[in-house]
């Protein structure tokens, strides 16, 4: 039959103070990358909901004068606010999300009545 294993390898051996008090301050000390007064910056393109209710407000607002004015008008009015957002953003170095997008819905709908006032 086999022989029973030496039980003194699998017993615990006993614990070091000096390495349970370094341990103990390691465990209670707060992780060096994260301080309380440090927040991490958002993500380059994040937007938050109170600006995407203000430009979807806007945008209906928008929409609802310009059903009452020409088609050719309003193309003139979007060209010159596109042109005037893209000098602003660019002299002023605007990185806003709302802005970015702000500015291509202009251009999109600069295009847009550009393409529908020729027909």
């Amino acid at each position: 039959m086999s022989e029973s294993p030496d039980n003194d390898d699998l017993r615990l051996q006993p614990t070091d103070p000096e390495a349970d008090a370094a341990q103990k301050s390691i465990r209670e000390r707060p992780p060096s990358h994260v301080s309380p007064a440090h927040r991490p910056d958002p993500p380059a393109f994040q937007f938050d909901l109170k600006s995407m209710l203000w430009l979807t407000a806007g945008i209906a607002v928008l929409c609802g004068v310009f059903q009452f004015l020409p088609p050719r008008f309003i193309a003139a009015v979007l060209g010159f606010a596109t042109v005037m957002a893209l000098w602003l953003m660019l002299t002023f170095g605007i990185r806003h999300p709302i802005a970015r997008i702000l500015w291509a819905i202009l251009l999109i709908a600069y295009l847009a009545f550009c393409i529908y006032s020729l027909a």
